[in-house]
């Protein structure tokens, strides 16, 4: 398998997406369908590696002192690649909202991605954008890293 460039990731991302709305009787039908109708084998590939990943940590929940500044209060949403919380900025007393990585997918080349993520929209100031405040890494108990960065807290229905 090639190494997947940047458009094969976001298909995978969009897939595995999707693919976590459904039933669990509905995945292999899904991907039966995506493989019949041509989807390239390094994404179908990639998907199923990606849908054998566990679970998140159950330390990541309501309650939890992230990065020992963001106080933890509920996750708003979750996609392929991590999630989003509502929080709880303890010092200042503002509710931000805090985007984590997956644990199980924090690799190197993630990490990067992930730091580019944070270095672009922390310099775009734009009324439609929202800002980033902060950028870390939680260290959990156990020793897994959890890189996030905390963000303006938009209220309103889900894009």
């Amino acid at each position: 398998m090639n190494t997947p460039d940047e458009a094969r990731w976001a298909r995978v991302e969009e897939l595995a997406e999707e693919i976590c709305r459904l039933a669990p009787g509905q995945v292999s039908e899904r991907l039966s369908q995506l493989a019949a109708a041509g989807e390239a084998p390094t994404v179908l590939t990639l998907l199923g590696t990606w849908l054998t990943l566990p679970a998140p940590p159950t330390a990541l929940s309501a309650g939890i002192l992230l990065g020992g500044r963001y106080l933890l209060r509920e996750k708003l949403g979750e996609g392929g690649m991590g999630a989003v919380w509502r929080a709880s900025q303890e010092l200042i007393a503002r509710d931000v909202a805090v985007k984590i990585i997956h644990p199980a997918l924090v690799t190197p080349a993630l990490q990067a991605r992930f730091a580019g993520e944070m270095k672009v929209l922390g310099q775009l100031d734009h009324p439609g954008i929202v800002k980033i405040f902060d950028a870390g890494v939680h260290n959990q108990a156990d020793g897994t890293l959890i890189p996030f960065f905390a963000m303006d807290l938009i209220e309103g229905q889900p894009l």
